[in-house]
């Protein structure tokens, strides 16, 4: 077995017995722990070496698994099944998928092609498919999830069980760059630069690449990149857009220059002046590392961009949702309220739609609840009630009202302190109401059993719906448990009737444009006496 650092051909036409040495000299262990082999990469390893301290902590292995290779962490009872064959999708394109070939060939991500299995040892041949963009551009995607087991069933959803790999990392939302444009205090311009076929830039343990090879006119190929559709190619991306991120401040000395990305998506946000140095500084870090941008896709010293899908405005500090990514989701839904029954896959990929639109129509989050309580629970097909429908039809009216489909990202003035306008102490089936500073309290009507959850619940809808709330009010009051806040700020809970009431309760508030948010904590004596002790009750109809 070789101990030397030894570079893997790359080439197209890299004979059986050079894989089958490559292969087999990584074994046992991952190579980034046992170092056989440095693979074939762009990124340029005296500069990342320069950094490697910014990383001891954060993420030691991180630069050792750019240069040997990130592993593909299946752990299953058994290896993957996969039924061979390309789906009926890849055949019908077969020019795509030439020219994705040829493509990936001349990049020298793709090993082969082999007339037979070089290795000593079975392979896992995944499907490829075509896949078409609501725009229509065509996209090559080996299914890694077909099959039982597939190569994805063996690859675990916790991102703290990738080998080499404990730390805490999670994908930043559209929320990130709103805090940095809020952070300025005054009128900024954005940047914002996308890596060019960012997951063929990552190398995969040479080790692993009989996970992932695929099958084409008769000839098998193997992948050496982390392909997009593998469980832990995200992470693996991620993990360098945070160490790029970090290296990026880093070298902006006092400037202070402030990033986020999203996998192969960087923004920034400075005052007029300073954008333009520092996207130059971010250009200069990027090819100083090798990593490669799409320089097609590359934006400076705007006012106004897309990020992630959706539209920021410096200017109006709004966000907002572009007009073709509107007319569709309209279409879309209004597609479902056609519908009696639905699949997993379909009923995912709409809830995949609502949650990226829900950065800016907020009150349509608790709209998902049901939504996501069928995807997690339900046996599909699954039959759509009338509930699922009304919650459709809620998204609906968001989208048609031009009110909701942008926002303004700029901190309210009116945020209340805890309990300041708004306190609700529920006990023994009676709730005790002070709002701005009067007393009422309130005795359930109701022909179900009265939880203290659907009490403060049926409470709060009262409130939101009889009450006179000023515009950008932001009101929070206490509730006991963790529990109770979550099912009222977020509808975690499973009952019909809390769901209902909520529905209302967030459409009033949608309406009159103001807030109510609860949040654990405690309320005054005074409202906990007039609770038990007070004899005008007003009843509340819950129904």
């Amino acid at each position: 077995m070789p101990t030397s650092h030894v570079i893997l051909p790359e080439c197209s036409n890299i004979s059986p017995q050079d894989i089958c040495s490559a292969v087999a000299g990584a074994k046992p262990g991952p190579n980034y722990v046992n170092k056989h082999y440095q693979v074939p990469t762009n990124f340029n390893i005296v500069h990342w070496k320069k950094y490697e301290h910014l990383f001891t902590e954060s993420d030691p292995n991180l630069i050792d698994q750019i240069f040997y290779g990130f592993p593909v962490p299946y752990n299953h009872d058994s290896q993957p099944s996969v039924p061979f064959g390309n789906h009926k999708s890849a055949n019908i394109h077969y020019d795509i998928v030439d020219e994705y070939i040829l493509k990936n060939l001349e990049m020298g991500v793709l090993w082969g092609p082999f007339d037979v299995n070089p290795l000593p040892y079975d392979v896992t041949v995944s499907p490829m498919q075509v896949v078409f963009s609501a725009s229509g551009k065509p996209r090559v995607v080996v299914d890694l999830s077909w099959g039982a087991p597939s190569v994805n069933d063996g690859i675990s959803d916790d991102w703290t069980e990738f080998p080499g790999f404990d730390g805490d990392l999670r994908l930043p939302s559209v929320d990130s760059l709103v805090r940095i444009i809020l952070s300025k205090r005054r009128p900024v311009t954005m940047w914002k630069a996308d890596m060019a076929s960012f997951y063929k830039q990552i190398i995969t343990d040479p080790g692993d690449v009989h996970y992932l090879a695929i099958s084409w006119r008769g000839r098998l190929y193997f992948d050496r990149s982390t392909p997009f559709g593998l469980r832990s190619a995200a992470l693996s991306a991620q993990r360098i857009a945070r160490a790029v991120c970090t290296i990026f401040v880093c070298d902006s000395n006092g400037d202070m220059f402030s990033i986020t990305a999203y996998i192969d998506d960087y923004s920034g946000a400075e005052f007029i002046e300073d954008t333009p140095r520092a996207a130059a500084l971010f250009n200069s870090v990027t090819d100083r590392l090798g990593v490669t941008r799409q320089l097609s896709k590359c934006v400076t010293g705007v006012f106004d961009m897309l990020w992630l899908g959706l539209g920021f405005n410096t200017e109006h500090f709004m966000l907002y949702i572009p007009e073709d990514k509107l007319l569709r989701a309209k279409e879309i839904l209004q597609a479902w309220l056609q519908k009696d029954t639905c699949s997993r896959k379909d009923l995912q990929q709409l809830l995949g739609i609502l949650n990226h639109l829900g950065a800016v129509i907020i009150p349509g989050r608790v709209f998902c609840a049901r939504m996501l309580d069928i995807f997690r629970r339900a046996p599909f097909p699954v039959q759509l009630d009338e509930d699922f429908k009304l919650d459709v039809s809620a998204w609906l009216s968001f989208l048609q009202d031009p009110k909701f489909t942008g926002r303004s990202f700029m901190k309210s003035a009116f945020f209340s302190q805890l309990n300041a306008v708004l306190a609700i102490w529920v006990q023994q089936g009676r709730a005790a109401v002070r709002f701005r500073g009067d007393i009422s309290v309130y005795t359930p009507v109701c022909t179900s059993e009265v939880t203290d959850e659907l009490m403060y619940v049926a409470v709060v809808n009262y409130v939101a719906t009889h009450a006179k709330f000023s515009v950008h009010d932001f009101v929070t009051f206490a509730v006991p448990t963790v529990k109770i806040e979550c099912v009222i700020n977020r509808a975690a809970t499973t009952d019909k009737l809390i769901r209902k009431l909520l529905r209302n309760c967030c459409l009033a508030q949608a309406e009159g444009d103001f807030v109510i948010r609860a949040k654990q904590g405690d309320v005054d004596c005074e409202l906990k006496h007039e609770c038990m002790n007070s004899n005008a009750l007003f009843p509340i109809v819950i129904m």
